[in-house]
Formats: structure tokens, sequence, C-alpha cells
């Protein structure tokens, strides 16, 4: 052996991969997340419900993504502006707010170019306690203002961690010894890069996990009345995504469209199957600045733009997330309320500064400055599983957008050649014409122009039949002498006799009424049902009309009326329970007509008013004159409701009802609508109406109440009923092992 000499380790066989593996490592990891989420939808498709498992690992998959993108925000923020000289900071906010305003401009020109593909139709809805909750409070200090930045960072409160990194990273600009303090975050922040580099390599499993859980959860027939909304939003983020912000981006810099297109392709495709922007911030930066060197563009000044861009421009109301004011529009439309063009300065002023918060606050802030029914706001939330996703993706390119043409103010290589200019706008009005007017054809050849809600209140039927059921159609043609009752002896009556004796009103929807299967089914039905059942004995509905509703208890005939307002004249004659819901009053009104009743103050600029009221909301004249006062009111009495909605009553103005029963009747007649006037509603207790010598029954009865208050029955019965959550569809969701193969839980 030679002196000196070192032993060599004996060579290590080469290891060679399956071919299976090296096949998946030989994938770009653009195709891997498509891979990953095609297969997650087949396993959804395949298992249905049972999908719903996997979950768990969604969630696990979106924490580890969102786990440092508070640290990049901060850390890659306050060093990129810290870094910066007064000059830089300053061409870094003008080409900044160039993009983005630019964007803003040309998001609500397509937003009110969609509205009109919209077709016509026609809708009602359910009662909604929307109705009278008072609208959200937007407290512009608290989302923007820190007063405790640590606070701000525990709980996510982006804006505000953005301000005041803003604040710190520009006082550093002047702040000497910085470089300290600046190369310590430099360090910090490549090695949360590193961690988020890491964690993203788990995409394709994530994606995985949230096709199949998507795919097996979501029912078509949930987005039904959403198909206008998603049809106008894809199209409109689909023209943004890939052509008006590329061309924006060709028309002020040297860069290609096919060049902008591609190297997004990673970033696109990953924000939009796992519908999330956080995670590809890293991402974005290092492609935008992969480009600017591809360009031979690169400079110091260009780089630190767009590490200190991004943080920035993430807490904007980017056209991604401006594109969901499209909601409002269409919220107004299915109201049959389409917004007049002097609301639509309203709605992108307010909505702009809105937006900077989270748009499930600030979105029911915004139908309620609108006057749009607060109700829908369900179908936004329903609808975001879909829109999400390509406002994430539009999102997306904005920020490269935004980084790229920032970038070009700061290296100096932005141009504007008004030949590139007037073409980029030329062919992207052009397409945009085009592509609404095809729209607007094939919405209005594929969308049911007619309300169909009137089926799902019809066909709703009793969830239990705890006891039989006797429903008599006609009323008694006479009407005997008073009964003769013992003192204490009405529960005894009805256990000898083996029923009891309910009075209704057919016309009550969604109280009492006939289904399309001519079964009397509602709420005062379902509750009526577990009271008879408590008894011990048969339920016998009785119709009866408030005019003859006295005599029929008097002479046995009803044992008991159920939903009685306490403001009705019968209380002086007969005893009430207590109440075991709280009526809302409001104004059946024509749909053109709605804005003249949304608010006191808009009825106050009538001059006169003609007020249906029906029998059994018989309110002192003065109570209702002095309500609407200083308006000079006349009312007239309507035996029925659906006198008022079939346009037999042609006299009044409106129809003074309980909001739950009027939007009931609207499901039916979608040309009325249901207003609560703001900014104050007036309930309306309602109680069950028995003799005043059944002192027993009604005891029972508050006995029943209490109880069943305690035990939900009450509650589940209203969500079921007037909230209208069993016309709902609970079918089990179509699955190929259920469904094709048979196979069975």
């Amino acid at each position: 052996m030679t002196t000196g000499s070192k032993a060599m380790p004996p060579s290590e066989p080469d290891v060679v991969r399956p071919k299976r593996l090296k096949f998946i490592s030989d994938m770009s990891f653009g195709t891997r997340v498509v891979v990953g989420f095609v297969l997650g939808v087949a396993v959804g498709l395949f298992f249905g419900e049972g999908a719903a498992v996997l979950q768990t690992a969604v969630d696990a998959y979106i924490r580890l993504m969102q786990m440092t993108v508070i640290p990049y925000l901060v850390l890659g923020l306050m060093a990129s502006l810290g870094r910066l000289s007064r000059s830089d900071a300053r061409l870094l906010a003008q080409g900044g707010g160039l993009s983005i305003v630019a964007m803003w401009v040309v998001t609500a020109l397509l937003i009110v170019a969609m509205t009109l593909a919209f077709p016509d139709l026609q809708s009602g809805s359910f009662f909604s306690t929307a109705l009278v909750q008072p609208p959200r409070p937007f407290n512009v200090a608290e989302v923007f203002i820190p007063d405790n930045p640590f606070a701000s960072l525990a709980n996510s409160a982006v804006p505000a961690v953005v301000l005041f990194c803003v604040a710190m990273g520009l006082a550093l600009i002047e702040t000497r010894n910085k470089e300290r303090v600046l190369d310590a975050f430099l360090v910090l922040n490549e090695a949360v890069s590193r961690v988020t580099k890491f964690v993203a390599g788990l995409t394709p499993l994530g994606i995985f996990a949230i096709g199949a859980v998507a795919a097996g959860t979501m029912s078509i027939t949930e987005f039904e009345r959403l198909q206008v909304y998603f049809v106008t939003f894809i199209v409109a983020a689909v023209l943004l995504t890939f052509l008006v912000v590329p061309f924006f981006v060709t028309a002020l810099t040297p860069f290609r469209y096919r060049h902008v297109v591609s190297v997004a392709k990673d970033a696109l495709l990953t924000a939009f199957v796992a519908d999330n922007l956080f995670i590809v911030l890293p991402l974005l930066a290092e492609r935008a600045k992969e480009l600017i060197k591809d360009y031979d563009l690169h400079s110091e000044a260009a780089e630190n733009s767009v590490d200190a861009i991004i943080p920035i421009a993430f807490n904007f109301p980017m056209a991604g997330k401006l594109l969901m004011l499209l909601f409002l529009p269409f919220a107004a439309w299915l109201a049959d309320e389409a917004l007049d063009w002097s609301d639509y300065p309203v709605l992108f002023g307010a909505g702009v500064l809105s937006f900077f918060a989270k748009t499930s606050t600030a979105v029911p802030f915004l139908m309620d400055l609108l006057d749009i029914p607060q109700d829908l706001f369900q179908l936004y939330l329903a609808s975001d599983l879909v829109t999400g996703r390509f406002s994430s993706l539009l999102a997306t390119m904005c920020l490269l957008a935004t980084c790229l043409v920032t970038g070009g103010f700061m290296a100096g290589y932005l141009r504007f050649d008004r030949h590139r200019i007037l073409m980029a706008l030329a062919i992207s009005g052009g397409v945009t014409v085009g592509t609404v007017i095809v729209t607007k054809i094939l919405l209005s050849l594929f969308i049911d122009p007619e309300n169909h809600q009137d089926q799902l209140l019809m066909n709703m039927q009793l969830p239990t039949r705890p006891v039989e059921i006797i429903v008599d159609d006609e009323p008694p043609e006479e009407i005997g002498a008073p009964l003769a009752r013992k003192h204490n002896g009405a529960l005894e009556r009805i256990r000898r006799n083996g029923v009891l004796r309910v009075g209704y009103n057919a016309d009550r929807l969604p109280l009492t009424f006939f289904n399309a299967h001519h079964d009397l089914v509602g709420f005062d039905v379902d509750l009526a049902g577990s009271l008879a059942h408590e008894l011990g004995v048969k339920l016998e509905f009785v119709p009866f009309t408030w005019q003859n509703v006295t005599h029929e208890i008097d002479a046995g005939l009803i044992d008991v009326v159920p939903s009685v307002p306490y403001s009705t004249s019968l209380i002086p004659a007969k005893r009430l329970s207590t109440p075991y819901y709280q009526g809302v009053l409001g104004f059946a009104v024509r749909d053109p007509d709605r804005a003249k009743f949304a608010t006191l103050e808009a009825i106050h600029k009538q001059h006169h008013l003609t007020i249906g009221i029906p029998t059994e909301l018989q309110l002192p004249v003065a109570a209702l004159t002095n309500y609407l006062a200083p308006v000079e009111v006349k009312t007239e009495f309507v035996r029925a409701l659906r006198y008022f909605f079939e346009e037999k009553v042609t006299n009044v103005d409106a129809m003074l009802v309980t909001a739950e029963v009027g939007t009931a009747w609207t499901l039916l007649h979608p040309h009325f609508t249901v207003v609560v006037p703001r900014p104050t509603s007036v309930q309306i207790p309602m109680g069950y109406m028995v003799h005043p010598e059944d002192e027993d029954l009604l005891e029972f009865i508050e006995s029943w109440l209490v109880i069943h208050r305690a035990r939900g029955t009450v509650d589940r019965a209203y969500d079921f009923w007037i909230l209208g959550q069993g016309a709902k569809s609970h079918t089990r969701r179509w699955s190929i092992i259920h469904n094709v193969l048979g196979w069975t839980d």
C-alpha cells in the first residue's frame, strides 16, 4: 500500500428506479397536479359521499400550504421595502398603482357587460331571518389599522398586518445600519421559501383529496339557481385571465403573450385546483424573476420590486377578487330588481373599499347598501366552491401582470407604444363584445325562464305522522249552539272523543296548506301532530274563516287554532297561549313597487297609500297610520291573501302580511315580493287560541310548549317549513358504487 494513499470506498451500484416511479418523476409539476385532480374526481364519482372521509386530508393540506404565508408576507415585505431607496419606493408605488387601477377599471367594465347576458327570470324565496337582521357594519379602522400588530398576526388579519409591515419597511429606508436587520430577514425568508417548496411538492396529493371530496359531495341540483352566475362569472374570469390581462402586459412590456401565459402555467393550475392564492405567492415571485431574466432585463431594482409588490398587491382587491362583485347584479336580477345604471358607481366605489376585507363580510354590506334581499347571500356562499377557483385563477394572472409591469417601471423597460395599446384594446374589446352576445344567446336558449320554486313548496311532505290525521275539506254548514262546558273539562272531553280538533286555513302558506298530493301539510300541521301524540288522540283538522272562528270554537267544532297573532281583535274574546314564534310584519307588493316600501324613508315620500289588511291582522287603523305617518293611509280589509296575489284585488298599493306567510306566497306568484321596511322591523307574537273556559287545555299546551322548545321540536319545524329546509332534496349523492354497481351500505 502506498504511503499517504487513502483507501477508496467500494463503488455503489447505480440505483435503478422502477419504470412506474420514473414515469411519474418525468412528469412536469403541472402535469402531476392535473393527474392528481383527475384521479381525485374519478374517486369522488365512484364512491360518492363516501369520499368525504378525505376531508381531513384536504384540511391538513390547506393548513400546511398556509403555514408559511404570514411569515413570508412579514419578512418579504419589510426586507424588500427596506432595501429600496426613496426614489425606488416612489417608482414602485407609481408602477404598482398603474397596474392595479387599470385592472380595476377593466374588471368593472366587464362586470357591467356580463350583466347584459342575463336572461329574463322570475323567482321567489322562502322566509329568511336576514329580512329582519340589521346590516353588518363595515369598520374600516378595525380592518386596516392594527392597534396591536401581534393580535393581527395571531388572528391572520392580513390587511392590518400588511399596513404594519409597509410602515416598518418604509421606516427602514431611512434607518441607519439597517443591513444587519435586512440580512437576517433575507436569511429567514430563504428558509421560509425552502419550507414552502417542500410543502408544494405535496400538491398533487392534496389536489387528489380536494378533487375527490368535491366530486363526491357536490350535487348538481345545489347549483340550479346559480347556473347563470356560474356561466357569466366563468366567462368573465377566462376572458380576463387568458386575454385581457396578458394583452395588458404585452402592450406595455417587451414580453410576448405566449411567454406570459406559459410562465404562469404551473401557478395557474395550482391556484385553480387548490382554490387558494396563498400557496402560489412564492412561486409567482420566482416565475416573474425568471421571465425578466429570460429577456435579459434583470436588475436589482426589478427583483426588489417583485419581492415587494406581491405581498402588497395580494392584499388589494385585484381583478380576481373584484370580479366577485358580479354576484350583486346577479342577485338583484334574481330578485327581479335589476340594478339601475346609477347604482353601478355605488357598487364599484363601495365594493373596492369593502373588498379589502373578506368577501363574506363585504357582500352582505353591499347587498344592504343596494337594497338587495340578503336571504340571497346563502347562494353566494354555495357558489364559492366553483367561482372561488376561477377567482384564484384570475388573481394569479393579475399578480403576475402587476409584478411584470411594476418591474418594468423600476427597471425602465416599460413602454407606451400607442399602436400596441390600441391593438390590445381593439382585440380585447371585440372578443368581449362577441362573447357577451354569444353568452346571452346560449343562456336564453338553455335557461328556463319560469320559476320552479313553487314546485319545491308544493312537494313538501310531513317528516313524520305520529298520529292518524283526518282532514275536513268543507266547513260545517251550520254552527250549533255553544258547547256546554264543564270547568276544567276540555282535556277529558278531547280524550273521551279520541280526537283533537284543530282549526286550519288553507291559505296560510307555509303554516297550513294543501300540497301537490292534496295532503294538508305545514308548520302548524307538523306541531299539531306532536301535540295530539302527547294527548294520545287522533288529529282532525277543521277548516275555518276568521269571520266564523269564534262561533266554531264556542260550538266545540274546534278545540284550538294555531298561529293566532296577538294583535288580532279576537284576543278579548278568546285565550291565547304563550307565543311559540314571532311573526314579522311586512308588505307584499308587486315587484316594480319594491323600492317604494323598502325603507320607512322611501314610504314617507309617498303622498297617499292604500293598504290591504287581511282579516287575521285587524290592527287598529290608528297604529298603522302612526307607523306610516305622515303618509295619508287608507285601509281595505281583504278576506283572503290569495285575492291579492291572484290580482283579484287591484285597488291596494300593498298588502300587510306576516313575512313568513307572504314570502311563501311569492314562490307561487314570483312577480310579487315581500319587504320589511328598514331600519326597524315590527314583530308580532303568535300563539294558540282556545276557548276562555278551556283552562286545562291551555295549561297543557303551555307545558307542552316548554318541553318541546327544550327538545328543539319547535325550532326544527320552523327551520323545516318556514325557512324552507324541508324543500331541499335529501337524496343520496349519485355515485358509481351505488347507482351503477348497486352496492348498498
